[in-house]
């Protein structure tokens, strides 16, 4: 006897009732999205919509929107008429024809080439004086079925009905194979290339007109574009980055092809692109790994090389470069990119003829002629001419003097020195910067001879030393537990910031709050940590926020959240604030430590370390200045 297996159906839910037993558990951040984009309908709505509408930062709403696309409630479509910006909907709905852009649009690109084959069949079909019968038009029909491409379906239709012959219908569908075809079963034709602009013949007019960008084809801009009219598309393809799937064997390194997607990258620019300014932008994960480019191989038991490696010329994948750029020899230099906070140091040497002496009290001209072109392909120029006068160093001392600027001199000798470091030993360059701070206090300074104790420098010095002091000391010129990465790093930076930025690079600034007044700045010292303080450390490159140990212990109590405490939560959100200011503002963005006494970022011994004081750097710097022998 046979066993008969019953399978009740349930009937089928309710979608809203599916929807709201999706919907519990979320918080009232979700549920205020989720409205959002229910109100938005079938024509979707943007994210910075969203944003807009809840008030929410952006980084919480991504949050949000993965959570609910991965519980299937929403979807992301992708909307041609809003500048190929993603819109969100509801899972369930249709996106509507002003979003997907109906037949003629094909994954938000515009079927030029379909719409186009349309119009001259469609044209050509009216020329023509031949009427195509019923039979005629079944006939071409049955050729594309016996290919393969078409499928006929003969239903039923009511007497009547348009297209219905003796009480049927056929339909006709096109085919899709089931099975991708595999490998490739043709050779190129060399169209593509053309197409896409990579080859000579594709630049007909780069000779005749080489200064004039040129109009590129239809396909070419579909792969590139300006960054003004896809800058929303990018902010969303960053938002989306995740790491990459791809397994990495265990002692083994993640393969990295830097230098040959580099290489595809410019020569995609240049072949799409020709006498246009571009920028290409590389987002790295690590070290390149394999092909040009590569500074270390695949195996994790292989150390990255370091600065003894170089010096030892035990670098593998390192060839020092024997050309030598940029330096002497030209009135003309020639940048990568500027932005409005790109400084450049010139550094001028005056050379006259013996025998025709400067004249005193002229004045001396220098012309800066500045020409770049704008990211909207705009041509500008700028001239920028500076005069001064001309002055005597034996008698007119007093006049350079009172003109000197001792921060932009320190820069200027800090980038110096860091230029000296990239081809000679650190202590040599260190010697060099020593003797020309002692140069410059011998020369302006005020003392008596053998005398240290009479040693003083006018207001327009007075911080001079101190700069040089920090100098020493820094990443720039101290390679000590530093990669030849991070001090390239450091010193790529602080060539091209301006002189506040870099003056903080070279001297951090220390600020410290307290119920006794507004923010204050400290000295660079161990004895500025105080129990009752705040200290926010900016170091261009990190902002450090310290909490001293009565302060961390009145937060952990809960002082801030009670109202008789005002000030308190006052005095806690004050450098919170200002840290957040810098961040917005600084490019590129600093490392955040926010920290206390005791906490996890705080924790560790004194650093006992041979340098000296600034007390004892300056002390000996007055013995050397005032001293005969030096």
């Amino acid at each position: 006897m046979a066993e008969v297996k019953v399978k009740v159906q349930p009937p089928d839910a309710d979608p809203v009732e599916i929807e709201n037993s999706k919907m519990k558990g979320s918080d009232n951040q979700e549920k205020l999205v989720y409205q959002i984009i229910e109100d938005a309908g079938n024509k979707g709505i943007w994210s910075r919509d969203i944003r807009y509408k809840s008030n929410l930062p952006l980084t919480e709403i991504n949050k949000i929107l993965k959570n609910l696309e991965s519980k299937k409630l929403i979807k992301a479509v992708k909307s041609v008429a809003a500048s190929k910006k993603k819109v969100y909907m509801l899972y369930n709905l249709q996106p509507d024809r002003s979003v997907t852009g109906g037949a003629w649009y094909s994954d938000q690109d515009f079927e030029s080439e379909f719409v186009e084959v349309l119009n001259q069949q469609c044209f050509k079909f009216l020329q023509t004086k031949v009427e195509l019968s019923m039979e005629d038009i079944e006939t071409i029909l049955n050729t594309l079925i016996y290919d393969g491409k078409v499928e006929m379906t003969i239903i039923a239709a009511k007497e009547g009905t348009v297209g219905s012959v003796d009480g049927h219908m056929k339909l006709y569908r096109a085919v899709n194979p089931i099975l991708p075809p595999t490998g490739l079963v043709r050779a190129p034709c060399g169209l593509c290339p053309d197409m896409l602009g990579l080859t000579k013949s594709a630049m007909p007019m780069q000779q005749a007109r080489p200064a004039q960008p040129q109009e590129q084809p239809f396909v070419s801009s579909r792969f590139l574009q300006p960054v003004h009219k896809i800058d929303m598309n990018l902010t969303d393809l960053l938002g989306e980055l995740q790491r990459d799937p791809w397994p990495v064997t265990q002692g083994k390194r993640p393969l990295r092809s830097t230098g040959v997607a580099l290489s595809i990258a410019v020569g995609l620019l240049e072949g799409t692109f020709p006498n246009t300014g571009a920028r290409i932008m590389l987002f790295t994960g690590g070290p390149p790994t394999q092909g040009p480019g590569m500074v270390v191989g695949d195996e994790l038991k292989t150390p990255i090389r370091s600065w003894h490696d170089i010096e030892k010329d035990n670098a593998r994948f390192m060839k020092k470069a024997t050309k030598e750029l940029g330096v002497g020899g030209t009135s003309q230099w020639k940048i990568c990119g500027l932005d409005p906070t790109s400084t450049l140091g010139i550094y001028f040497e005056v050379v006259n003829q013996h025998n025709a002496p400067i004249p005193q009290g002229g004045r001396g001209a220098i012309q800066f002629v500045t020409q770049y072109q704008h990211s909207s392909t705009q041509k500008r120029i700028r001239v920028t001419t500076i005069a001064r006068n001309w002055a005597d160093a034996q008698s007119q001392l007093r006049h350079i003097e009172a003109a000197f600027d001792q921060e932009a001199a320190a820069v200027l000798m800090a980038r110096l020195g860091v230029f000296r470091a990239e081809s000679e030993e650190g202590p040599d360059v260190l010697r060099w910067l020593d003797r020309q701070l002692i140069r410059l206090c011998q020369k302006f300074g005020q003392y008596n001879k053998e005398d240290p104790t009479s040693f003083r420098l006018s207001d327009s010095f007075s911080l001079y030393p101190q700069f040089m002091f920090h100098l020493r000391r820094s990443p720039f010129l101290q390679v000590f537990n530093n990669s030849p990465d991070e001090s390239s790093y450091y010193r790529h930076h602080f060539a091209r910031q301006d002189l506040t930025q870099s003056l903080i690079m070279i001297q951090p600034i220390l600020y410290s709050y307290s119920f006794h007044g507004p923010p204050e700045p400290v000295l660079l010292d161990s004895s500025s940590i105080l129990a009752d303080r705040i200290l926010l450390m900016d170091t261009f490159f990190q902002i450090v926020i310290y909490l001293g140990e009565t302060i961390a212990q009145w937060r952990k109590a809960g002082y801030q959240d009670m109202p008789e405490y005002e000030n308190f939560k006052h005095l806690l959100q004050a450098p919170l604030d200002d840290a957040q200011e810098i961040l917005q503002a600084r490019f590129p963005m600093p490392r955040y430590i926010n920290t206390e006494h005791g906490g996890s970022q705080e924790t560790g011994a004194p650093i006992l370390t041979d340098d000296v004081s600034l007390q004892v750097f300056m002390d000996h710097l007055k013995k050397l200045a005032v001293s005969s022998a030096s």
